[in-house]
């Protein structure tokens, strides 16, 4: 008989992220296209999702490994785009 392999996740600040982070901010309608398009061309930091194209709030998915360049990406859109962080869930 075979035995099997433990699948026990490992916990503290050194695990992987099961889940992604998600940050959800609001911004102009007219704005959206060029927020992502700004998002994009850094290469794969994040995911953006449209969760109310009529209100302008977007869902941006990312990993804990790249929250701080996540955060230096929104110091630098801020100067392109006007946003307004309305809920982060690290």
């Amino acid at each position: 008989m075979q035995s099997r392999k433990s699948t026990q996740i490992p916990v503290g600040d050194n695990a992987p992220a099961v889940f992604s982070s998600r940050l959800y901010i609001r911004l102009a309608r007219r704005d959206i296209a060029v927020f992502k398009f700004l998002l994009e061309s850094w290469d794969n930091l994040a995911y953006v999702s449209i969760i109310d194209k009529h209100a302008a709030v977007l869902q941006i998915r990312y990993t804990r490994d790249s929250r701080a360049e996540l955060a230096d990406f929104l110091v630098r859109a801020a100067g392109e785009v006007d946003f307004r962080m309305e809920y982060d869930r690290p």
